[in-house]
């Protein structure tokens, strides 16, 4: 249950026309672009983050980067889609998005891989965390 004012929304990301154009000052996502079943996919999900931001906005972004994960990346039946610090930032800037930050490799790949989950794994991989920003009207 939310909190008081809290309006909860179970919808696809490609599909946010319960928001305004230029409604949100910024949207997250973590561990979800690589679970889209295509590319197509992951780009009308950037078209409508680009719509429903306001100019500045920010979107930020983490997930894996299979630049750094090539050999484990496939190693989940859910993830679909080969998703690089590269690609990610070729796509955004298709999208209109200007890069902010890009840090290609990040945080633990997984809590499990970080050990967190008490396996005492130590293993090391990393993810990718970019900050974009919608630059349309923005004089920044």
């Amino acid at each position: 249950m939310a909190a008081s004012g809290i309006d909860v929304r179970a919808t696809s990301a490609e599909d946010l026309g319960f928001l305004l154009d230029a409604e949100v000052d910024a949207v997250f996502t973590s561990n979800f672009l690589e679970h889209l079943p295509s590319k197509n996919a992951v780009a009308r999900v950037f078209s409508e983050v680009h719509r429903v931001l306001k100019p500045g906005g920010r979107f930020i972004l983490m997930g894996p980067n299979i630049r750094y994960l090539a050999d484990r990346y496939w190693d989940y039946f859910d993830h679909h889609v080969p998703l690089s610090d590269a690609s990610l930032c070729e796509a955004l800037m298709l999208e209109g998005f200007g890069l902010e930050y890009v840090e290609p490799k990040f945080v633990p790949y997984t809590v499990k891989a970080a050990g967190y989950a008490g396996d005492g794994s130590s293993t090391r991989t990393w993810r990718c965390g970019l900050s974009a920003r919608d630059c349309s009207g923005d004089s920044s």
